[in-house]
Order: structure tokens, then C-alpha cells, then sequence
């Protein structure tokens, strides 16, 4: 539902400010290809072609018109560019190309503030901002030895190194000297 998809042509229903939140009638979208510069004109109720189109349906980031399936995600995509600018107070969702969820967080007046959680690499990062800094309590789980790191951070400063991290170094260490032990007898 959140993925990205291209296309080769579409026929322009509405077309909003994601600033403003109006209605306009056409707007003039930038993109780069091949070192050049082009301009795509959208215009409410007439067709829309890309300069060039990649057939590959496998590559989701080629030459074509991107496009969601959902609102929300369009939306969002690349707003983070505005959310200081527009002082956005709300939800924030961001997703990942092939729609699955890459960031989940608050704003107010344009600053991290309050829940956030973070999907990165296949590890999951929970914890709190307050006026765009780290805040209290903050777990990484890794998803592939499903352990839990728990770190401390007070106005975005660490405070307390994780515990259970340094334990399994140890642990680690000494299982590394165990077997290198072994090897020598």
C-alpha cells in the first residue's frame, strides 16, 4: 500500500500544495536525469508523459512518473524538506520504496517532539525527543540476534552506556579466549 511505483502516463485529477493544502491547477516539477535538468508541466485534467521511461518494472528508482497508492504516503514523501519551514505539528510517517516503514515520529512547531520509532538496517530503535533532541529512554533491538540495547540520553547527550552491549563484548571476549585457548592445547 505504501510502496512506490512509476508510470508511463496518467491523467491529472486534483493536484495539492503540500504547503498550503490548496487546490492549484498545474505546477512545474523538477527532475534530473542523465545529468540533465528537465521540467515536467501537471496540469488538472489532461494526460502527463515523462521525458524518458525505463520498461524494467524492477526498478522502482528509473525514468517514469512515480506514484502511491495512498495519500498519506504521497503526502509525506519528501516533506521532511518542510517541516521546519511550515512549522508542522502533527504525525510523521516515512516509507521506504518498497513500502514498509522506515520512520514513525511527532512534531510540534517543526521539532521532534514526542515518540518516535525508528526502522533501520533490520534493527528498531524506540524512544522519546523533546525540542528535537533525545530524550530518556532509547532501545535498539537487533532484529537478527534479537537483543535489546537500552541506552540513557538526557537533551541529546548519551548518559549511561548500554549494559547489555558491554556484557556480550564480554561475554564474547571471553568466548573468542576460550577457543583460542583450545586451539593452543
Amino acid at each position: 500500500m505504501h510502496a512506490k511505483f512509476r508510470g508511463s502516463v496518467f491523467k491529472i485529477l486534483f493536484i495539492i500544495n503540500k504547503q498550503t493544502g490548496q487546490a492549484i491547477k498545474s505546477i512545474h516539477a523538477q527532475s534530473q536525469f542523465q545529468g540533465a535538468s528537465l521540467t515536467t508541466l501537471y496540469e488538472v485534467g489532461k494526460n502527463v508523459f515523462p521525458d524518458h521511461y525505463n520498461c524494467d518494472k524492477y526498478l522502482v528508482c528509473a525514468q517514469g512518473i512515480h506514484f502511491f497508492n495512498d495519500f498519506e504516503t504521497a503526502y509525506f514523501y519528501s516533506f521532511y524538506h518542510m517541516i521546519k519551514s511550515v512549522k508542522y505539528t502533527g504525525p510523521y510517517r516515512e516509507h521506504c520504496d518498497d513500502g514498509s516503514i522506515r520512520l514513525e515520529v511527532e512534531y510540534m512547531n517543526g521539532e521532534l517532539d514526542g515518540p518516535a520509532i525508528e526502522h533501520g538496517y533490520g534493527d528498531i530503535f524506540k524512544g522519546n525527543y523533546s525540542r528535537g533532541l533525545r530524550e530518556g529512554e532509547w532501545t535498539r533491538t537487533y532484529m537478527f540476534s534479537n537483543v535489546t540495547e537500552t541506552q540513557y540520553y538526557k537533551d541529546g547527550n548519551l548518559i549511561e552506556p548500554s549494559s547489555k552491549v558491554w556484557g556480550l563484548l564480554i561475554k564474547g571476549f571471553f568466548a573468542v579466549a576460550a577457543l583460542s585457548f583450545a586451539s593452543t592445547v
